[in-house]
């Protein structure tokens, strides 16, 4: 039922504890590391950048993303100053691939929806990925 809180807290503390898990397995550097790079995305992230969205059709069209201060909304726009922003609530993404050949994130939602980005380069694919994932699982 979709007021079972009992399992959606146990499923909420499992997903932290394999979060804790995992950080808790890497060296002192690796965390270190790892907590800049999410530093670093959510700054840029907050302010805003500038990706290319596939549209319905498949052509890329540029976006810009912002995501919100609690880290649980994604905001797309067309444009900078585009009045028309798409918000994506991080707690229905369902999963977050990054393609092994190219620079694209596909965020797949509750809805059977799917939106793909795609990056100016693998290092910002992966940061993307890696980061809305584990936002997400929050």
């Amino acid at each position: 039922s979709p007021f079972d809180t009992l399992n959606s807290l146990s499923s909420t503390v499992s997903a932290f504890d394999s979060l804790d898990t995992a950080y808790m397995e890497m060296s002192k550097a690796q965390r270190h590391e790892a907590r800049h790079l999410v530093k670093e995305f959510v700054k840029g992230m907050v302010k805003g950048r500038q990706f290319e969205v596939v549209s319905a059709s498949g052509e890329l069209r540029s976006c810009f993303c912002t995501i919100t201060r609690k880290l649980d909304t994604l905001k797309v726009s067309t444009g900078e100053k585009d009045k028309r922003i798409r918000e994506i609530q991080l707690s229905c993404v369902t999963d977050v691939i990054a393609a092994d050949d190219d620079r694209a994130v596909s965020l797949n939602l509750d809805t059977e929806e799917s939106i793909t980005f795609r990056l100016p380069d693998m290092e910002a694919r992966d940061q993307l990925a890696s980061c809305l994932g584990l936002f997400a699982n929050q």
